[in-house]
């Protein structure tokens, strides 16, 4: 009682708890290769991105296929204004003849979808509406490498930029946010930060791997997680 059982309850609470860590990593390193490896839009055509700020109003940015932003980012104030009304503002969409539409799959996306299709319909856009993953859009909207490659635009701006880009190639922009920003589980928090680093460093090689890069397109973040490269040579490459 006094020798033998404290010994052994320690011994087997270590081993429970490396057996909750190995489950708890799996889910997480299995959550983060669902999310990454998301089927892009099959066609390569101009995209809008769609967002709501704060204020209610619609934030609509056009890239083109390489997901480049076109033109002056549409700002549409919306309270108190019909569907036609709107609709006025909606007309720059149809002269780049725009296929797809991507919103983030946030709760203030989703609540406005009726209204925006109604207002698209009102000036006879034939754009199909998608839900894209908003898992780290405002993370990487205020972060070093977004005020990098877009200097210009606001926060706002680039969250609806990512938006576009992510349903034209989910991979290659979900790879500009870290990991432990992406909202993966709680799990994150019980286990060592360490190891869930390596799981995130091995799942994101893999799911690289998997897919293949497009020299001409792919950023050096993604790049960089091809086997043999790293951050300093694929940033050469991309130069």
């Amino acid at each position: 009682d006094r020798r033998l059982l404290p010994m052994l309850e320690e011994e087997i609470r270590l081993e429970l708890k490396e057996k909750a860590d190995a489950e708890a990593l799996r889910f997480l390193g299995q959550h983060l290769r669902q999310v990454l490896l998301t089927e892009p839009h099959t066609r390569r055509s101009p995209t809008a991105g769609f967002l709501v700020d704060p204020k209610g109003d619609w934030v609509i940015v056009i890239v083109d296929a390489e997901g480049v932003p076109m033109g002056e980012p549409l700002q549409i104030a919306v309270s108190g204004r019909t569907a036609e009304e709107l609709a006025a503002d909606l007309a720059p969409l149809s002269e780049h003849k725009i296929e797809a539409l991507a919103l983030g799959n946030g709760k203030s996306s989703r609540a406005v979808l009726r209204q925006l299709r109604e207002a698209l319909a009102a000036a006879k856009v034939d754009v199909f509406c998608f839900l894209v993953s908003e898992a780290g859009l405002a993370s990487y909207a205020n972060s070093e490498l977004a005020r990098k490659e877009l200097p210009d635009c606001s926060v706002h701006v680039r969250m609806a930029i990512s938006s576009a880009r992510r349903l034209q190639d989910p991979l290659r922009e979900l790879l500009k946010v870290d990991p432990r920003h992406m909202g993966l589980g709680p799990q994150q928090g019980l286990v060592s930060k360490a190891n869930v680093k390596r799981v995130f460093h091995d799942v994101i090689e893999s799911c690289v791997s998997y897919v293949g890069c497009d020299l001409n397109l792919s950023p050096a973040q993604q790049l960089s997680y091809l086997p043999g490269l790293d951050i300093k040579v694929a940033e050469k490459i991309v130069a």
